[in-house]
């Protein structure tokens, strides 16, 4: 469970549109920019692959304890077509990106967007360019990206950055709060509201104490 205080680092960041050059070679496969998250059994279900799925087929060796036999299950998973399907559902599709200054645990994270039901993905990597006089250039990027569209998601990309422990940007918040129809989410970001609110109001009274000590007469000088 994320923390109750989040960081009010990105109440400012607003999304960067990206070229198709550059979404491409960021959303690369054979780059692993893209951090997918680990298969759930609730995965494998959908698919038919679940550890008492495989101990119906003859000469099954699935293991008896069952977080190892989850894991033979994951294992299996990987090796089938079935698995890359299923990742393509979690690939970047929009051609913008909401930036993420930092990220302690992608994997983790990756996980939680999954457990979420978000169609968000957290990026972290570099699109590598060749360029036209033959020179190459890296521009690295870390952030969400949605990988649905046609559709206002702007619950779905708060409640990420709420799981990546920030308050939402506030290009985004009031939005995702009229939109959403989950309640659970609604009061996350309600909080996430307050915890902007107080932030903005530091920052109010920081200013004003700044523009009140340049308004005192200068001392006489001798």
């Amino acid at each position: 469970m994320p923390r109750e205080r989040l960081s009010p680092t990105h109440v400012g960041t607003t999304s960067i549109t990206l070229d198709s050059a550059i979404f491409d070679a960021l959303t690369n496969a054979e780059h692993d920019n893209v951090v997918y998250p680990e298969p759930t059994l609730s995965v494998l279900e959908n698919y038919g692959v679940t550890p008492d799925d495989l101990r119906k087929q003859p000469g099954s060796d699935v293991p008896e304890d069952e977080d190892d036999a989850l894991e033979y299950a994951i294992d299996l998973f990987k090796e089938d077509d079935a698995y890359y399907e299923w990742k393509d559902t979690n690939h970047p599709m929009m051609m913008f990106i909401w930036p993420v200054d930092h990220v302690s645990n992608p994997q983790r994270l990756a996980n939680l967007l999954e457990e979420e039901g978000l169609a968000v993905v957290y990026v972290d990597g570099t699109a590598k360019l060749e360029l036209a006089d033959g020179g190459a250039a890296e521009i690295e990027h870390q952030g969400f990206m949605l990988t649905g569209g046609g559709m206002n998601l702007s619950d779905h990309l708060a409640m990420a950055y709420i799981l990546a422990e920030y308050i939402p940007p506030d290009a985004i918040l009031e939005d995702a709060f009229r939109n959403t129809h989950r309640d659970e989410w609604k009061e996350r970001f309600a909080k996430a509201m307050e915890q902007m609110a107080e932030h903005y109001a530091g920052q109010s009274d920081r200013l004003l104490e700044r523009v009140a000590r340049f308004k005192e007469p200068a001392a006489p000088s001798f």
